[in-house]
């Protein structure tokens, strides 16, 4: 592993430029006796507290993450809860929604658990269902429209990517959707304006509740605890003495570590630096790490040809932390960020190998930094 001299914060330096569908009507079903499996109550949010994050250089806007960040929710509304025991399911939604629970079968086929909230014209559907059921979940078939990927949201403490219909400029619909170890998900938002549809459009404050009910959806009972990343393989290491740090990465990925540096502790010696190099095809995913107050500097050597721009944020040790990409001629070459509190900085970047492809040819695809930003998530502290 080519050892690191040059500190990531001189990335700043560079010269910085701008990179320069139709929703599907969500019909509200007809509404079903509450079953004992369901139920709601009233909540009043309480703030989680998080670390103080990484100050980090100020970037133009990215046409790769136009969405803009959720506004403080948290006001005089009350929101309410859902609970379902049987699913061991819940999330929280805003209290002057109407919900209704809806279940039976989709054509002659089994249909998933779902939910359904409503507000005037805005419709909210939360599908699930347990993995051994016949159901699926899913939008279904989509009229024509452009599909984009809008930012990521954490649904259950696993990044997914927020999609959204759109459809002569205007915001039409927004889901996610994912597969966890027991249960898979479905959630999608749209405005159902009926025969006037070229009017239907979602707000940013429409965005923002949407990001809320998916951020709030947790596991409940003894399904709580399930493993997020059901046959990923496991990392961890001791970098100091009561510092240590884990993370959990797919199989079809390889793993090798290295040091770049290392101190002697106590007629020992522990390390100043550590290097891990996730592998898979042509990709390479580079995790380097140190305590906050080593001299050691962690960073590239050099910085590709190509514009730098934010690219939005993933969760990082519970710290929301933005994402810088690099594109060039068209092609996104560099995925990176970094992360820095009293005890531990972080460098962590995704790129091709330059050892199998040309920097001509690489192009980050969708499935690839889905993935990064997972193994990122999944990141822990083990030792304080």
């Amino acid at each position: 592993m080519k050892k690191q001299s040059v500190r990531f914060m001189a990335v700043v330096g560079l010269t910085v430029l701008i990179l320069g569908a139709c929703r599907p009507r969500i019909p509200a079903a007809p509404p079903v006796t509450l079953d004992a499996e369901d139920s709601v109550s009233a909540e009043t949010p309480e703030p989680e507290a998080s670390p103080t994050p990484t100050p980090l250089p100020t970037l133009p806007p990215s046409p790769l993450s136009t969405s803009t960040p959720p506004a403080d929710l948290e006001s005089e509304d009350e929101w309410a809860r859902y609970v379902n025991e049987a699913y061991g399911l819940t999330f929280s939604y805003p209290g002057d929604w109407t919900i209704e629970f809806l279940s039976g079968t989709a054509e002659g086929e089994a249909a998933p658990h779902a939910v359904g909230l409503t507000l005037d014209t805005l419709r909210v559907r939360v599908e699930f269902r347990r993995l051994e059921e016949e159901s699926s979940v899913g939008p279904g078939s989509l009229p024509d429209g452009q599909i984009e990927e809008r930012d990521v949201l954490t649904l259950l403490g696993r990044p997914v990517p927020k999609y959204v219909v759109v459809f002569e400029g205007k915001d039409k619909a927004a889901f996610v959707g994912e597969r966890f170890a027991e249960i898979e998900i479905y959630i999608e938002m749209g405005d159902d304006r009926g025969e006037a549809y070229a009017a239907a459009e979602l707000s940013a404050a429409d965005h923002d509740v949407f990001d809320r009910i998916v951020g709030s959806v947790e596991r409940i009972g003894t399904t709580a605890a399930s493993d997020l990343y059901p046959g990923w393989e496991s990392y961890s290491a001791d970098i100091a003495p009561g510092l240590g740090l884990g993370l959990r990465y797919p199989p079809t990925w390889t793993l090798s570590e290295g040091l770049l540096a290392t101190v002697p502790a106590e007629q020992e010696t522990h390390a100043a630096a550590v290097v891990v190099e996730l592998s898979r095809e042509t990709y390479q995913l580079l995790i380097q790490y140190k305590q906050a107050d080593e001299a050691t500097a962690i960073g590239p050597d050099t910085t590709p040809e190509g514009i730098i721009s934010e690219g939005g944020t993933v969760p990082l040790l519970g710290t929301p932390t933005e994402r810088y990409v690099i594109v060039h001629e068209d092609r996104l070459k560099m995925v990176f960020l970094t992360y820095q509190d009293e005890r531990l900085e972080l460098y962590i970047a995704l790129t091709g190998d330059p050892q199998q492809i040309p920097y001509t040819e690489i192009d980050l695809p969708e499935t690839v930094r889905h993935e990064m930003d997972q193994i990122v998530t999944s990141i822990v502290r083990l030792a304080e």
